[in-house]
């Protein structure tokens, strides 16, 4: 699809606006998964682009969205292991 830069977004929230601004964060597209964190930041966010400039695109919407305070980002420079299932499988029918 021409995407081809993949990142993880950590976002910090506003206390008390977690729902909402997770609500109006689901309205950019190239959010494709985020979750709540335990520690330092919020959300983990993980981000698709189809180059750094795209990123950096992505990353001021993001930025401006209510509720977001701030965001640290890191860009993935390779996949050493993709995402799977099949060991995972494997481990529980032999018994774990």
């Amino acid at each position: 699809m021409g995407y081809d830069v993949l990142a993880f977004v950590r976002v910090t929230v506003l206390q008390g606006s977690l729902d909402a601004t997770v609500e109006r964060l689901a309205a950019v597209p190239e959010i494709i998964e985020a979750n709540s964190l335990s520690g330092e930041a919020d959300l983990l966010c993980r981000v698709i682009a189809t180059g750094h400039r795209h990123f950096e695109e992505v990353l001021q919407e993001i930025l401006k969205t209510e509720g977001v305070q701030r965001t640290r980002s890191e860009i993935v420079l390779s996949r050493r292991i993709a995402p799977r299932i099949v060991p995972l499988l494997e481990k529980v029918r032999s018994g774990l």
